[in-house]
């Protein structure tokens, strides 16, 4: 069994499927969807921006950290001024890959709250998505108590053999 407690950060591909829920793999614990379900798979893709956001927010505040480090008036300057500097070009990369993943995260959580749940595979990727967007120091029983219910059903459909 699978524990969620906490999935906020920095996550690979790998941990995702670590993270994931017994009940959304395939028996041989790859991470395919078993069985097509359009819900899973929407949560699924949201996971895994979620992800990469945060891996572009961790390289920009590296970025950020780097450039100030040789400019001492970096954040003194304009943010036009500051993208000009060598090496900062790749701020305007991640600004973009960003924008792209705030319309299609923003579409994609629009389309999951109009879905209905057919599977309880698909209720507990829902379950999976609410837990990422309710954040554990803002809103820590809340953050819990998700946690908790995707590792009960979790328990409950492993359990039972779903």
């Amino acid at each position: 069994m699978n524990s969620v407690g906490s999935t906020r950060g920095s996550l690979s591909r790998r941990s995702i499927v670590a993270l994931t829920p017994a009940a959304l793999l395939a028996p041989d614990g790859n991470a395919a969807i078993v069985g097509h379900d359009e819900t899973k798979a929407a949560c699924l893709r949201y996971v895994a921006i979620e992800d990469r956001v945060t891996e572009l927010l961790a390289e920009w505040a590296s970025l950020e950290h780097q450039l100030a480090n040789r400019h001492d008036d970096f954040f003194r300057l304009s943010r036009h001024a500051q993208r000009r500097l060598p090496g900062a070009r790749r701020f305007l990369e991640i600004e973009k890959e960003l924008d792209l993943f705030d319309a299609e995260r923003d579409k994609l959580l629009s389309h999951l709250s109009s879905m209905r749940s057919t599977t309880p595979g698909a209720v507990l990727a829902k379950l999976m998505v609410a837990v990422r967007i309710i954040h554990p120091e803002e809103h820590p029983a809340a953050h819990r108590m998700i946690a908790d219910s995707i590792n009960d059903l979790d328990r409950l459909l492993s359990a039972r053999g779903s």
